[in-house]
């Protein structure tokens, strides 16, 4: 399971379909380094889970977003900060 439906994620700033194509990788080269599916697999999801819990609950972010509630300038996400984080993530990430 891999990407949305391994995560749960609101339809938000592409982290299912990000990651989908991120875990599809990171699983492929789990089974060619280790002897077994099964301890590739438990590598896998280690570093799965730990990168989806980063990102927080889709359940929350929609209620946030789509939810009853006043909203002011404050609510609106800061895309050039999302973007730095992004690519702070990616080098650290190419830097493993």
């Amino acid at each position: 399971m891999l990407g949305d439906a391994a995560h749960l994620m609101a339809p938000l700033g592409g982290y299912g379909a990000n990651f989908a194509m991120l875990d599809g990788c990171e699983l492929a080269l789990a089974l060619a380094r280790h002897d077994t599916p099964d301890e590739a697999v438990t590598v896998y999801e280690r570093t799965m889970m730990a990168r989806a819990a980063a990102v927080g609950d889709g359940a929350e972010a929609l209620a946030r977003v789509f939810g009853p509630g006043d909203r002011d300038r404050s609510d609106v996400p800061d895309f050039a900060e999302a973007k730095e984080r992004y690519r702070q993530g990616a080098a650290a990430y190419r830097s493993r």
